[in-house]
């Protein structure tokens, strides 16, 4: 019983490092775009039903207002902004999740995310696509992407461009790719506004969205860093949560450690006094009343390790970036145990080293 207490202890002591790790991982991302200068505006298309050529009218207005605010140096068009509350994700076989996004031409050079291979989209340009490095990599090891025909959507799509890898993704899936395409038609009343700000983006909020909403039709202009907060709020609860149940777990290990130990302490009293008796020194005391205890203590330790490594790997894409064999979250948690077996063993152990070896034989 006291081992499967250990075990429970090391588990909810080591994945409460790993996920605390992981959330102060999580507030240094690193993202290559300047998220903390952006906001995102959501004209809210969707509610409204327009035909296609009303819905890109209504957009590219909205972007001239945005683009006329003083401070803002740059605007563009997403279906699925990085930090905006909403993701498009979707799995092809034999490739890790893939990110893709209906974008404007305009997307990259807000976003700061530069073309290293071949060209941006250019105006009326459909079926056609800019893949990350990372996806570049994955469906291409050794071969030249641009001019690549990929079957994506139901449609054939030609690869003009390679952009960097933007970090938005990576660090809720590692390993995971990027594609963008063409804003289209099917994809236009889902449309968001990214704003780049060149000062705090706090005040441009307000001003942003009374420029841009019209009656019945109101813009929801957000800070982008906020998105990030939201990402990660469910992770910090999590934490208190399992840190409350490594609490409560280090408590029942330590009192089942405590009345191991004790209970070893009373049954062996006699012969402990024996040993003081004809010399035992105080560490020969304490290897004897820790010798049987020992080893459920170490074998609930080394389970409670591999049971952690297991929960790391599944929880490993809530933990941004942090290995499941994270070596100083196994430090932290196991130094924190041996505190617990210390703190636990320190009664009886100054129990055993005061007996009496006169008193004692003689109540014997």
């Amino acid at each position: 019983m006291v081992g499967v207490q250990v075990a429970a202890t090391c588990v909810l002591l080591t994945v409460t490092c790993l996920l605390a790790r992981g959330a102060i991982r999580s507030a240094h991302l690193d993202v290559l775009f300047d998220y903390e200068k952006m906001v995102i505006a959501d004209p809210q298309l969707y509610e409204h039903s327009l035909p296609p050529k009303i819905e890109q009218q209504r957009l590219e207005d909205i972007t001239t207002r945005l683009a006329q605010i003083p401070g803002v140096d740059g605007v563009a068009i997403a279906v699925a902004p990085p930090l905006s509350g909403r993701r498009w994700v979707t799995s092809l076989p034999g490739l890790p999740l893939l990110y893709p996004d209906n974008v404007s031409a305009s997307y990259f050079s807000v976003m700061r995310l530069a073309i290293v291979r071949g060209r941006t989209f250019l105006p009326g340009e459909q079926n056609i696509a800019i893949v990350s490095q990372s996806a570049a990599r994955v469906m291409w090891a050794n071969e030249d992407p641009i001019g690549k025909v990929w079957e994506f959507d139901g449609k054939n799509l030609t690869v003009t461009g390679v952009v960097k890898d933007s970090g938005a993704n990576e660090f809720i899936n590692p390993g995971s790719i990027e594609a963008y395409t063409p804003l289209s038609d099917e994809r236009m009343q889902e449309a968001m506004l990214i704003v780049h700000t060149t000062g705090n983006p706090v005040g441009l909020v307000r001003m942003a969205q009374s420029a841009t909403s019209l009656p019945g039709a109101p813009v929801f202009v957000s800070l982008m860093r906020e998105g990030l907060s939201d990402l990660t709020q469910p992770l910090r609860k999590v934490i208190i949560i399992v840190a409350a149940l490594a609490l409560g777990a280090g408590f029942l290990a330590a009192a089942g450690i405590l009345g191991l130990f004790t209970f070893t302490v009373a049954q062996r009293t006699r012969e402990i006094a024996v040993r003081i008796a004809i010399g035992a020194q105080a560490t020969d005391v304490l290897r004897a009343i820790t010798s049987q205890s020992v080893a459920p203590i170490l074998i609930g330790a080394a389970a409670g390790v591999f049971i952690s490594y297991a929960v790391g790997s599944i929880i490993h894409a809530q933990l941004y970036g942090v290995r499941p064999l994270d070596l100083f979250s196994y430090i932290v948690a196991l130094a924190g145990f041996a505190v617990i077996v210390v703190v636990a063993g320190l009664s009886p152990a100054l129990r055993a080293l005061s007996i009496n070896p006169a008193s004692t034989l003689r109540h014997e």
